[in-house]
């Protein structure tokens, strides 16, 4: 590949430790604002989860979302974390327009695959399913990616390689260093 994919290696305790400060954060934030919040991480396998890779692939996917949300936009917040940055904002739309939205966003753009845009609403999380939409595809095969994942049909490597393809297709010469 031309560009770093080597960061820290994450184990499985810090990452689970990051899932629950995630999620605590985001009850605070429903609380706090009682309007849906979008939970933004890359889908990034493997136990290295800040690079300089998913730096980019996360800017660009968290400029795609303040960009189309702007207008609605309440309150917004990046975390650069060893565990991969998390990014956050709350927007006043409706729950099920909110998770339309971000799943066109997923389904579409060049990058989409790479993308994870969580809706969460005071009354729970918005599920692709609540909107009648199929699950996401795997980054290699034509199976649900839920599939694949549970049942580690394809090799982290082989992951990586398709991630970086997609970023190549996208973004042409991606850095090496920071």
């Amino acid at each position: 590949m031309a560009w770093s994919t080597e960061g820290p290696y994450i184990e499985l305790e810090p990452l689970l430790e990051s899932r629950d400060r995630r999620r605590a954060l985001q009850e605070e934030l429903l609380t706090q604002y009682g309007r849906p919040l979008v939970s933004f991480m890359v889908n990034m396998p493997g136990p290295v989860k800040d690079n300089p890779l998913a730096r980019r692939l996360h800017q660009a996917g968290w400029g795609l979302l303040a960009e189309r949300f702007r207008p609605h936009s309440l309150y917004s917040l990046v975390r650069p974390l060893a565990t991969g940055w998390e990014g956050y904002l709350v927007v006043d739309l409706q729950p099920l327009e909110l998770k339309r939205q971000t799943a066109h966003l997923e389904d579409t753009h060049p990058l989409g695959r790479l993308f994870d845009f969580d809706v969460h609403a005071p009354q729970g999380q918005i599920s692709r399913s609540q909107l009648d939409l199929p699950p996401r595809l795997c980054l290699i095969c034509s199976r649900p990616a839920p599939y694949c994942a549970r049942s580690r049909t394809h090799s982290v490597d082989q992951l990586l390689e398709a991630v970086g393809q997609l970023a190549q297709s996208y973004f042409g010469a991606l850095p090496c260093a920071k």
